[in-house]
């Protein structure tokens, strides 16, 4: 029999909170008069979800810039127009799992300000472009700083919050920034572009170059606005580092030891074999050409693709209530 006393982060007593595949049956105990979580969403989770708010605006303020001549000055085709839209995204597709791998050497914090930095720089050099092979090259790079942001940002917020924690409430408070994005992007244009001949450079030239470096001064503030990860965090104490870090372990977000947590083809090839990952690839492709598409596409091709979408992630929500039904009986079955 074990005569230890218990931890002071693991308290002997149960817990019936349910977790993703994870028996949350011994959570860790917060500090006395504790606000960790609170700290992490007033201090990191808004610089994110500015972040992210303004890849949207970088990455869709051409679609304003083409309403206010850019197409016409450049003198672009329609079939040139969409090229470089479509060149954008096969960087963006290709630079995500290096760049995760990037991330997790060098930190968070550097790694996503620097590709704020440079994206914004090649988002503010598209006001300067005299010429479609120009602006073609722009695009290219864009997409490839702005590649990762999603996933790395996703990989960042883990390392501060538990997955229940991340995935309910933080994920959507900065995705929301999408929508937000959607909602300004076209009425700061319409003031931008009111100064058109100013400096000798077109509205639409501005819509970029104000844009853009803005997202160069917010990145450069952001290096010292986000910490590397929780241990370093100056606005949590000892003991709060200490509860995350208990806390991330419990809930299997972060190995035990630093070993486990190294990185292994084998381990990506396990996870493309699981069905639920293949799905989402599937509700994710399906979204991403509804998203872009939907103004190009004939009405019908899109009503299909929304199907197709809907149905993925009805499968998807299937299988999250099966899980959470599953970790239910387990706790039944243990405390019985």
């Amino acid at each position: 029999m074990d005569d230890r006393p218990p931890s002071p982060l693991f308290p002997d007593k149960e817990d019936s909170s349910v977790g993703f595949g994870v028996l949350e049956n011994s959570e860790p105990a917060l500090p006395k008069n504790s606000k960790v979580w609170w700290k992490i969403d007033l201090i990191v989770l808004p610089v994110v979800t500015v972040i992210f708010f303004l890849q949207f605006l970088d990455k869709g303020n051409i679609g304003n810039a083409r309403v206010a001549g850019l197409q016409q000055q450049l003198k672009m085709s329609n079939t040139q127009y969409s090229i470089t839209l479509t060149v954008q995204h096969i960087p963006y597709i290709l630079i995500e799992l290096p760049a995760n791998l990037i991330l997790k050497r060098v930190g968070g914090n550097i790694f996503l300000s620097t590709m704020v930095v440079l994206w914004g720089t090649v988002a503010t050099l598209q006001g300067t472009v005299t010429s479609y092979s120009g602006l073609l090259a722009c695009r290219f790079f864009l997409g490839l700083f702005e590649g990762n942001l999603f996933a790395g940002v996703t990989l960042y917020l883990s390392s501060f919050y538990p997955r229940l924690m991340l995935q309910l409430r933080r994920i959507s408070i900065f995705f929301a920034a999408a929508s937000l994005a959607g909602a300004f992007s076209g009425l700061l244009a319409a003031a931008i572009v009111n100064m058109d001949n100013v400096g000798g450079k077109p509205g639409w030239a501005w819509i970029f170059i104000l844009e853009g470096l803005f997202t160069v001064c917010f990145g450069a503030l952001s290096f010292w606005l986000l910490p590397r990860a929780p241990d370093t965090a100056t606005f949590l104490t000892v003991e709060e580092k200490d509860y995350i870090s208990a806390v991330l372990k419990h809930s299997g977000v972060v190995a035990e030891s630093a070993a486990d947590d190294d990185f292994s083809w084998h381990h990506v090839a396990a996870t493309l074999r699981k069905p639920h990952v293949l799905v989402l690839m599937l509700a994710g492709f399906f979204n991403g050409t509804t998203l872009h598409q939907q103004n190009r596409t004939p009405c019908y091709e899109c009503c299909v693709t929304w199907a197709c979408w809907a149905c993925c992630e009805m499968m998807l929500g299937r299988c999250w209530s099966i899980g959470r039904c599953q970790n239910a009986l387990n706790i039944i079955n243990i405390r019985t």
